[in-house]
């Protein structure tokens, strides 16, 4: 009966004969995780200046963060399909967290203004335009992993 019921579950399940290997040993090659890597760079900076300009609406604060949160999720998640290793997960994370700062609401920079101004950020993040693209929908990121 129990060698019955493991030929049934073999037979279900053909995958349990396949040799597991683990995440470590598997690696998204250098030429890929640069464009991942320059993709995060991208949108770090995007999200750093959509922080910035939103910084004194007290109701939409946690949605930014909830967002970003979002987004590295998912570009994890493509990445690991992709054959990542945790080593490239958390590179990828740290990426895009060191480069994305969190302003208080009476924080003042003429360059971060500057900019603001001329990209219409808080105009081009409502429409949903290219400013507000998640880390999956850039095309260096879709490139190395579509």
């Amino acid at each position: 009966m129990k060698r019955a019921l493991l030929g049934l579950a073999l037979s279900l399940c053909p995958g349990l004969l396949m040799p597991v290997v683990p995440a470590s040993a598997q690696s998204l090659d250098a030429k890929r995780f640069a464009s991942v890597l320059e993709a995060a760079r991208g949108y770090a900076a995007d999200q750093d200046i959509i922080f910035y300009c939103l910084r004194y609406t007290k109701e939409q604060k946690p949605y930014l963060f909830a967002v970003l949160h979002a987004h590295i999720q998912d570009a994890r998640v493509k990445l690991k399909a992709e054959g990542a290793d945790y080593a490239q997960e958390a590179e990828l994370v740290r990426t895009v967290l060191a480069n994305v700062h969190f302003y208080p609401a009476d924080a003042s920079d003429a360059a971060l203004d500057k900019r603001s101004t001329v990209e219409e950020v808080e105009k081009n993040y409502a429409q949903l335009g290219a400013v507000s693209f998640s880390l999956i929908q850039r095309p260096a990121f879709r490139a190395a992993v579509p």
